[in-house]
């Protein structure tokens, strides 16, 4: 008896081994969520979920998508997936009617953030870490304030003239706006030392505004400035325009000529 122990005896680094395998295996894939394990499942830490419907071709490109997610995100959020036709009471609950349709749960569930970039597991990933992260961005240097603006193209940054008042609105700015601008603020000398806040594009600065600023103020800088003035049209991009609700101007270029069609750029105020 005591032989027929000792022969089963687990080799401890067996276990070790066996545990990274269980843990790698869970997070390779997305976790399907139903009506009946949803609540439990969302009360712990950060979900982005999926709902779908089979019959939806859009869904079926994304799920390997979702895959590929977990992974990226693993140790940083939980990702799932959800058949909201067959599970409705969960689909209701989150006022899903289109699919695929995509949430960021954050809270045990009581903070809901929808998704409408586009559709892969890098720009997922991407969103996800932003809404994650600081609200506002502290540059204490040069070098942080030229590795940030060399890694966004539109941002705003608030500067130490701005009064109490004006940095307790852009704050609150931020938090409205945080699944799609990047807001930053800096005590450096930078810019025009009479601005509050100032936006930046492509590494210039667009538009600065001075004194205090009201919020209806700082939203309409917002709405005008968040997108590039005169990017090329990509997928990115196309899902930037789209989701901004602004009418756009499109202007057709033919690539196989050298002209350059930076005279395209419309001025910053707002058209409509």
């Amino acid at each position: 008896y005591q032989r027929r122990v000792r022969g089963n005896r687990m080799n401890p680094m067996r276990l070790i081994l066996l545990g990274a395998i269980a843990h790698a295996a869970t997070a390779s894939s997305a976790q399907v969520l139903t009506d009946a394990n949803f609540d439990d499942k969302i009360a712990q830490n950060v979900w982005m979920v999926d709902f779908y419907a089979p019959w939806c071709g859009h869904c079926k490109k994304l799920a390997p998508e979702m895959d590929k997610l977990a992974v990226l995100v693993d140790g940083v959020a939980q990702v799932g997936t959800v058949d909201a036709t067959s599970n409705k009471v969960v689909a209701d609950k989150f006022d899903v009617h289109g699919y695929p349709t995509l949430k960021l749960l954050t809270d045990g569930g009581q903070t809901v953030t929808e998704y409408r970039g586009p559709r892969d597991a890098e720009h997922l990933d991407k969103f996800i870490r932003k809404m994650l992260g600081p609200l506002v961005h502290d540059l204490s240097t040069e070098a942080e304030f030229a590795t940030y603006k060399a890694a966004h193209p539109t941002f705003f940054l608030l500067l130490s003239s701005a009064s109490a008042e004006v940095s307790k609105t852009y704050d609150a700015m931020a938090l409205d706006r945080q699944a799609d601008v990047y807001f930053a603020r800096s005590k450096l000398s930078l810019v025009d030392d009479s601005a509050s806040v100032v936006a930046f594009n492509d590494g210039e600065v667009r538009e600065t505004l001075s004194g205090e600023v009201t919020a209806a103020e700082l939203e309409t800088f917002v709405d005008d400035n968040y997108l590039r003035m005169c990017p090329e049209l990509e997928r990115v991009t196309y899902w930037d325009f789209v989701s901004s609700g602004r009418r756009t101007v499109l202007g057709l270029v033919d690539a196989s000529t050298a002209v350059s069609y930076t005279h395209l750029t419309l001025p910053t105020k707002r058209i409509v």
